[in-house]
Parts: structure tokens; C-alpha cells; sequence
């Protein structure tokens, strides 16, 4: 399921559509129309690539997402390099704007300086939150404007809710978007057919599709608890009840799964 989030009231000089709370797909001007998009592949809250004015270009991101260079994929000339100190002040921007992207892959105002992390706006002059953890003292203890316990070189936020390291992350989606592949999911070969329940079954290019949208679900869980296995494995317990993965076909089973998340990015 995709949603929608952004678009441009009167004079907004920016807008975005998204595919989940962390991956806007498009940039858009302030007509509504058109004037990036992004193509994500190795990180889940950072593109890779950017289309824009029908060139493609790289986009080359550090540890935590931090993007530092876009370089254009046809000559390999560096369009826009980005310095950051280590709370994501900006001391370097050779091409202000030019892109969204920022300090650990957040999305970058120009007008004010602050950077949005899912649910909230950081202020890396300040290097707090602009707001408080909308989850309390379950996220990162009692200081609720605190941004990731004061260690912005190891620790990120995607949610704006809790600290994790993006190696948790990716352990995370590692160990989940295996199940994908699994006998007890999907089976690995395409002359298998894969049947999640009881219901309808794939194979060829309708398996590699329905493994792709497994993968881009695993990715989406891993990002909404931060990499945290327990809260995956508690989340996994309701997506059960709910979901009755035993009972439906694999695109019915993927849209609830998808719902849960969405619901659960919103809270």
C-alpha cells in the first residue's frame, strides 16, 4: 500500500510525496508538479539515486545516512558536497537545496534549519528535538527533547521517537527479509510455488514480486522499532493475531502487515 504525504498549499515553495513515513519518492514544486524523484536501495531512509531534469544522480551517504556527496552518474562530476559537525550543523553546502536529503538522511527545511525525523523536527544548532518524545519515557529516557543520548556519531533516530544504531537496523532487516525466502513464506526457487496460506499461490514473476514487496515490508518493521528484535518479536506476536498469515494469500497477508505499520508509524 502507498500513501501520500505533502503536496503544496498556496506559496509553499515544497512538497513531497511519500511511499511510507520514512521514504518520500517525489519532490514537488510549488505548482504540485514533479521535479525529483528518489530511488532507494541500500539504506531505507536515504536514496540512492535522484532523477532530476532528466538527469540521474548518486547519492553517497555515511553511516548514519548523512548524505555528503551527489555526484552525476553520467560524468561523475560532484554536484553538491555537504560538511557536517558532529550534532549535523552544516559547515560545508557547495549546492544549498539541491537536494532534501541531510544530516542522517533526515529531510532539511532551508527556511528554518531543522531536519525532520519521522514524527519530529531536530535542531542541530541546539541538537535537540523542537518537540517532545511523543512516546514518553519509553523512548529515551527522562530527557524527552534529548536527541540520541547525546551521541550523534554512532546514533540515529529515523522515527523521532528512540536512539538506535543503523547497524541495529540493518541486523534487523537482515535477519527479517530472510524469512522472505523461507519454506515456510516463500521458497527461494521460482519453479516453486509459493503459497502463504490457504489460499492462491505464485510463481515466476508474480513470486518475484510478491518476495521484493516481503523485503520492502521487512525493511518498514525494522525501521518503525528501530532495530530493537524485542519489539519486532512482540509486533510479529500482534501481526499474527491479526493478520492470520495462515488463513490468506501473500498480497492479503502484506497489506495487513502494512496497515499494523502504518498505524503504528502514526501513534
Amino acid at each position: 500500500m502507498r500513501s501520500q504525504r505533502g503536496g503544496c498549499r498556496p506559496q509553499c515553495p515544497q512538497g513531497f510525496i511519500y511511499k511510507d513515513q520514512l521514504e518520500p519518492v517525489a519532490e514537488l514544486d510549488d505548482a504540485g508538479n514533479v521535479v525529483a524523484r528518489f530511488i532507494y536501495s541500500t539504506k531505507g531512509h536515504v536514496p540512492d539515486y535522484m532523477v532530476k531534469g532528466g538527469v540521474t544522480y548518486r547519492i553517497i551517504s555515511d553511516h548514519l545516512g548523512s548524505v555528503r556527496l551527489v555526484v552525476n552518474s553520467a560524468d561523475g562530476s560532484v554536484i553538491q558536497r555537504i560538511d557536517y559537525d558532529e550534532f549535523g550543523n552544516i559547515t560545508q553546502d557547495s549546492n544549498p537545496g539541491f537536494q532534501p536529503f541531510n544530516f542522517a538522511g533526515g529531510i532539511f527545511d532551508q527556511h528554518t534549519k531543522l531536519t525532520r525525523f519521522g514524527a519530529r523536527d531536530y535542531d542541530s544548532f541546539t541538537g535537540r528535538w523542537t518537540s517532545k518524545d511523543p512516546i514518553l519515557f519509553e523512548g529515551d529516557g527522562p530527557n524527552l527533547y534529548g536527541y540520541v543520548l547525546n551521541d550523534p556519531v554512532n546514533l540515529l533516530d529515523l522515527m523521532g521517537t528512540e536512539a538506535s544504531s543503523n547497524d541495529a537496523v540493518k541486523k534487523c532487516y537482515d535477519t527479517l527479509s530472510k524469512k522472505c525466502y523461507e519454506s515456510s513464506w516463500i521458497p527461494p526457487q521460482p519453479s516453486f510455488k509459493a503459497i502463504c496460506g490457504t489460499f492462491g499461490g505464485y510463481e515466476g514473476s508474480e513470486l518475484n514480486r510478491v518476495v521484493n514487496r516481503c523485503k520492502e515490508t521487512a525493511k518498514k518493521a525494522c525501521e518503525c522499532v528501530n532495530g530493537d528484535m524485542g519489539k519486532l518479536n512482540a509486533m510479529i506476536g500482534d501481526f499474527k493475531k491479526q493478520c492470520k498469515p495462515k488463513e490468506k494469500t501473500c498480497d492479503e497477508v502484506l497489506d495487513c502487515a502494512n496497515e499494523m505499520l502504518d498505524k503504528m508509524s502514526k501513534k
